[in-house]
């Protein structure tokens, strides 16, 4: 039997990562390795199918084989390359470790360049050209256009529709049903609000929303 090593604690991430991982390569035995200490309450409905462990953060044993599978629990950007950052430190990781989970009625273009943790549910679609960088989020309805760069640890949200040669750095969260015009760049780690229309570019670290899109604060 497979298992999956899942990093961190989101409880109400942990059902979507871990029916994809049965769905998409049949896992049903998980290992979740804490990086806080974190209660799991009813949020958490784990099916009868599985066999889980859960570990505290001053439980974590060094039971990683070699080329163990690994997964990252929170479902968005920035908590998640917080919780890899942990466990990289803790642990001898490779990218190489983490499988992508792309839903098989996901469309993405035979052009599409893809890196490892991806987690790419129902009805998304990417196009021609484009590039997925390590652990981006591709959440259920959401449509990526032709040479878009999306880096490390972006997560795109329900709906979000994220036109042609578009650029999102490192971390940054994209709000559902938000749209991104042609041509822009978005810096890293910034937050656009839900419903966002981007028509101007938006810089690092900050959060922005509206018809325009318009920067309000610091996401520092």
């Amino acid at each position: 039997m497979k298992t999956l090593y899942i990093l961190g604690c989101a409880p109400f991430g942990l059902n979507l990562l871990m029916e994809a991982a049965e769905e998409i390569h049949g896992i049903q035995d998980f290992k979740i390795l804490k990086n806080i200490v974190t209660k799991v309450g009813k949020e958490f409905v784990p099916l009868p199918s599985w066999t889980y462990e859960f570990f505290e953060p001053d439980q974590l044993p060094d039971i990683f084989e070699e080329n163990a599978q690994l997964a990252i629990s929170p479902p968005n950007a920035r908590p998640g390359k917080i919780v890899y950052d942990y466990f990289t430190n803790c642990y001898t990781i490779q990218k190489e470790q983490f499988p992508n989970f792309i839903h098989p009625k996901a469309y993405l273009s035979p052009s599409v360049t893809i890196y490892h943790a991806l987690q790419i549910e129902p009805h998304a679609s990417v196009m021609s050209c484009a590039t997925l960088g390590f652990s981006v989020i591709i959440k259920r309805n959401a449509a990526i256009g032709h040479h878009v760069k999306l880096a490390d640890f972006v997560t795109i949200n329900p709906g979000a529709i994220i036109n042609s040669n578009v650029k999102i750095g490192t971390g940054t969260t994209i709000g559902a049903g938000a749209v991104v015009r042609d041509h822009i760049t978005i810096g890293k780690n910034s937050i656009i609000g839900a419903g966002s229309v981007v028509v101007k570019d938006i810089p690092d670290s900050v959060v922005a929303f509206g018809n325009p899109c318009k920067v309000y604060q610091s996401s520092k």
